[in-house]
């Protein structure tokens, strides 16, 4: 075997350059997917903010990509409507991948947890001409305590009463038969809110 004049042979230096190469190889290799990864995070990041950003204008109200709209809630007995913003397009563009996000952002707190109803149906039981006459009108739902009022409990049915706190309509009847007789009661939440509805009784003997 060869041997150079400072003492290593040909293979060793073969076998070194090639030890080199493949160190400066996987070197390459592992700055190349560092660089990348600093990209991506850099590029994930930017796309984030710039989509708090949009989310951000859209609550302001000073983005095209929110839409003035009414929300309706179906319930059993009603419905509630809310107004406010349907933000339609929320994107987060990364990798080409586009994400869509839509909400719906209420103008103010809905008023009632559930709309206002009345649980007491016309026509009310019968009044005896001569007697104490009492009935409760019930009603449901709002927003706090509800107060009662009627109208048109005159002529006929002038000698009743209702209590705006608790809806008890009350009265001695007349010595007289009749009806039916219809009046309006309205209950009102603390809110203002308000509901309406007819009853009707009759007077016998």
């Amino acid at each position: 075997m060869k041997i150079n004049e400072k003492g290593f042979t040909l293979i060793e230096i073969v076998v070194s350059l090639a030890l080199i190469s493949l160190v400066l190889v996987f070197m390459f290799g592992m700055f190349l997917q560092g660089t990348t990864g600093i990209i991506q995070a850099a590029n994930k990041n930017e796309s984030t903010y710039n989509a708090m950003e949009k989310m951000e204008n859209v609550i302001a109200g000073t983005s095209s990509t929110s839409e003035d709209i009414s929300l309706t809630i179906q319930l059993p007995s009603g419905s509630i409507t809310q107004e406010g913003k349907k933000i339609t397009k929320i994107s987060n563009d990364f990798n080409g991948k586009i994400s869509e996000v839509i909400t719906f952002l209420p103008d103010s707190e809905i008023a009632a947890e559930t709309p206002l109803s009345f649980m007491t149906t016309s026509p009310l039981q019968d009044a005896k001409k001569k007697q104490a006459y009492s009935t409760t009108i019930v009603a449901a739902g709002g927003s706090g305590g509800n107060s009662f009022s009627a109208t048109g409990l005159t002529g006929s049915l002038a000698w009743l009463t209702l209590n705006p706190t608790s809806g008890v309509i009350s009265g001695t009847a007349p010595n007289s038969t009749g009806g039916p007789y219809t009046f309006t009661v309205t209950v009102e939440d603390s809110e203002g809110n308000t509901k309406s509805a007819p009853f009707s009784l009759k007077i016998g003997n």
